[in-house]
């Protein structure tokens, strides 16, 4: 399956990805991992003294754009790892095997293993917020504590609604024009929107996501419930931080089980889906705090 449109697409959202890995203001390496489900391309930065950080985006963006307010903060204190998704829109290749049984657990133990990583911290947002926690239920000898941003537990009983997700990206993901884009990150964030919509650089690299992304290729990253034992084992180094002007995540359901699962949460206000570019410094201080 093909990750971008076009070829003439790929390359444009790849100079737009090494512009915004500039603005991270941090010094950094790019690596190209293979594996059993293709290549991964992963971000690092801060000594290698630190602990690891492994990073999560969520499903239509990838590493440069989702930590460029968070990676320098963040690499005075982690030897930070940014995955670019297999399947998502950044420099990660798929191979055959991705699409005939993906497994997300086998392929981050497969990451570690490579980079040599033992044991690692790890945060994520929106489908990253959900990766965390799988991989803290499944990996606990390696993943010791999470900070999951603008998602919910994802735990037995919970709901998603598809019909209110498609909602908050209809019609303006359909027809990304300049004004549109502008207009879904008003829908998606919070009171501090602007701050995104002042970022051209943010703003053109989203644009050509919308654009050139296959969405399809994604996929085969599955979401299933977590049963409660599950999260009874994780709830002590798990924190999640939910904006309240979140659509995709601040609803009654998502707030009923977080207080039913006795999950670390905190409910970030004046935020929306965005919330580590909306709020950066308060997040990066939270996950400090929390993983320290």
């Amino acid at each position: 399956m093909k990750v971008f449109k076009s070829e003439s697409g790929k390359q444009a959202i790849y100079e737009s990805y090494d512009v915004l890995l500039v603005d991270w203001s941090v010094d950094y390496e790019e690596t190209d991992v293979p594996g059993r489900y293709g290549v991964t391309h992963v971000e690092k930065a801060g000594s290698p003294d630190n602990p690891p950080l492994l990073l999560f985006h969520g499903v239509g963006d990838n590493s440069a754009m989702m930590w460029v307010h968070n990676a320098e903060e963040l690499s005075k204190y982690y030897r930070i790892y940014a995955i670019d998704t297999i399947g998502g829109p950044g420099k990660s290749v798929p191979g055959s095997a991705y699409g005939r049984y993906f497994n997300q657990v086998e392929w981050i133990r497969e990451l570690m293993n490579f980079l040599n990583i033992e044991h690692a911290y790890a945060a994520g947002v929106s489908y990253g917020c959900y990766l965390i926690q799988l991989l803290l239920a499944e990996l606990p000898e390696r993943i010791t504590k999470a900070v999951g941003m603008a998602g919910t537990i994802s735990a037995e009983g919970s709901k998603s609604n598809a019909l209110k997700m498609m909602s908050a990206f209809l019609p303006e993901a359909l027809f990304p024009t300049d004004r549109n884009v502008k207009k879904l990150v008003n829908k998606l964030s919070g009171e501090n929107s602007k701050r995104l919509i002042e970022d051209s650089h943010i703003m053109e690299h989203w644009k050509l996501l919308l654009r050139q992304f296959n969405n399809m290729s994604m996929g085969y990253h599955r979401i299933r419930k977590l049963p409660m034992e599950k999260v009874n084992l994780i709830r002590d180094n798990l924190l999640l931080l939910i904006g309240n002007r979140d659509i995709l995540s601040y609803y009654p359901n998502s707030l009923e089980m977080l207080e039913k699962s006795k999950i670390n949460f905190r409910i970030m206000e004046g935020c929306g889906h965005s919330v580590n570019h909306e709020n950066p410094e308060e997040i990066n201080a939270l996950i400090i705090e929390f993983l320290s």
